[in-house]
């Protein structure tokens, strides 16, 4: 809840400070006291946008500074939370942006509009006309049970899903228009390399190929002049042999020939084999380098540094131009995937649209109840739930509806209320959905008794009050059957020679002064009982 508020140089305030307690707090004064100024001064706290005027005259700046504190904090306000507190303090300057910050750390202007439903609700007489179908659909949601709560929780999930596959399907619907708009050009690019039959890696082959029958001849005749010197050696090896054998002391001579002969056979098998592989190597020279030489004008055409690299162009080309036929497995898997996942969204969103019509119904029932307590004997109101196409919430749109005379029908709230009715259907719902297990926060009313008399007023306190028991709760008003129904007032004043701003937190005998004024002008408590 808002435990203090300090305000400087801000429209007609040069400084004041606000201690705030829990339960129920009035601000009266005169008409033109500037009692508003507060509630202005608490909007732009909380990321309203801002602009010189409300800068007071003669001054360069603005500075607003609000306290925040829980015993159970929202979760999503935990990380901004020091000391058990969140401080918010806002510098408007004149002709310049200004700054906020948070625990004197300074943030974007949209974080703290993106928190402030987890510090204050600000109601004023027109705020119903802003009251979005979304915010309704959320009344209802707050009355779902935990296995409620699940449904809507597989719904999201399911949505996500169906989400991601639609993104996938689109850019699978993006790469076949592209294909489509280059069809001309893919296919002749197909037809271009499928033409020659490539095999993988046929450029580095026949190269090799090239090399070797470059040097075919000059091989062939040294291979056949070294298996001529090896057969000549192997001749006179076995000569010496023959020699040696008959003369014992040469005995050692005979051994080493022994020796040599097998070498001299493995050398002359390993040039007899070379040689037969080169006498083998088919190909004719010239149909080699024209295949070479469409290979090269292909890879330089289509930016390949290889063979293969042109295959795998290929293959992407049949794979896009396989897109157009509808052919693609990647598709159709994708295609099946999303309209099963869109199947699933729109069962869960039928069950969810179920679940809150007959909450919507309920809900409608206990604001009427409300409705009737604040002086608007006959008012009809209803949540109509109607279904649109799915959505990340579901399937259901709702409108909180109103009929506040008889014979008339029901209408959209802005369009059937005038600005104090608005504020008090707005009242009635807040009470209709008080769940004890909400985490407490500030409501603020900016005269939500205007145009009403005093037994409306009197039930405007009532509820004003009950809702106190959980919410912090605090009011402008100018009834004295709100003011004396609150747990704390404060009195504020203007003078108006010198426009001084002032506010006074009033004991119990100046309240009895302050509710007498508030119902008989300058006629004292003695009097008016």
């Amino acid at each position: 809840m808002l435990t203090y508020l300090r305000i400087q140089d801000f429209v007609i305030i040069e400084s004041c400070e606000l201690s705030y307690g829990d339960g129920f707090t009035v601000l009266t004064g005169e008409t033109g006291a500037g009692k508003s100024i507060v509630v202005d001064a608490l909007a732009l706290l909380l990321g309203k946008t801002g602009a010189d005027k409300w800068i007071r005259n003669g001054c360069d700046t603005a500075v607003l500074e609000g306290v925040f504190e829980w015993a159970n904090p929202p979760e999503a306000m935990v990380e901004y939370i020091s000391d058990g507190q969140c401080i918010i303090r806002r510098i408007l300057t004149r002709g310049k942006t200004g700054r906020i910050q948070i625990n004197g750390q300074t943030v974007p202007l949209k974080l703290v509009r993106d928190l402030a439903p987890q510090l204050a609700v600000i109601i004023g007489q027109h705020t119903a006309a802003t009251f979005t179908d979304a915010m309704a659909l959320a009344l209802v949601d707050k009355q779902f049970s935990e296995s409620e709560q699940a449904v809507l929780a597989s719904y999201q999930t399911a949505w996500q899903g169906y989400q991601a596959k639609r993104r996938d399907l689109a850019q699978y619907t993006q790469q076949i228009q592209h294909v489509q708009d280059q069809t001309e050009f893919l296919t002749f690019k197909r037809d271009d390399i499928a033409v020659h039959q490539f095999e993988p890696g046929e450029d580095e082959r026949l190269t090799d190929i090239k090399k070797q029958l470059g040097r075919r001849d000059k091989q062939v005749h040294v291979y056949r002049a070294v298996s001529d010197q090896l057969g000549t050696l192997n001749q006179l090896i076995q000569d010496i042999q023959r020699m040696t054998r008959s003369e014992p002391d040469l005995a050692q001579v005979d051994q080493v020939c022994e020796q040599i002969v097998p070498l001299l056979d493995t050398a002359l098998d390993h040039v007899l084999s070379a040689q037969r592989s080169m006498d083998a190597l088919d190909g004719d020279i010239d149909s080699i380098e024209a295949r070479l030489d469409c290979i090269f004008k292909l890879k330089t055409k289509y930016k390949a540094q290889s063979v293969d690299a042109l295959l795998e162009q290929l293959a992407t080309v049949n794979a896009q131009l396989a897109l157009i036929t509808g052919d693609d497995a990647g598709y159709k898997a994708c295609q099946t995937e999303c309209d099963a996942l869109y199947a699933t969204v729109m069962d869960l969103g039928q069950q969810i649209h179920a679940i809150r019509w007959s909450h919507a119904r309920q809900l409608a029932t206990r604001i009427e109840a409300n409705v009737q307590d604040l002086d608007l004997l006959g008012a009809r109101v209803d949540l109509a739930m109607t279904e649109q196409p799915c959505g990340p919430l579901g399937i259901s749109q709702c409108c909180i509806q109103a009929s506040l005379n008889a014979g008339q029908s029901l209408q959209p709230i802005a369009a059937v209320a005038s600005g104090g009715e608005l504020s008090r259907l707005l009242l009635a719902m807040i009470c209709a959905n008080l769940n004890k297990s909400d985490i407490p926060l500030t409501v603020v009313f900016d005269e939500i008794d205007a145009g009403i008399g005093g037994i409306t007023g009197h039930g405007i306190g009532q509820k004003l009050a009950a809702l106190a028991t959980h919410h912090q709760v605090l009011c402008v008003t100018h009834l004295a059957q709100v003011a004396q129904q609150a747990k704390h007032h404060f009195y504020i004043s203007k003078t108006n020679a010198q426009a001084v701003w002032q506010v006074a937190s009033l004991s119990n005998a100046d309240r009895k002064a302050e509710l007498a004024r508030m119902i008989g002008g300058k006629a004292t408590l003695d009097e008016l009982l």
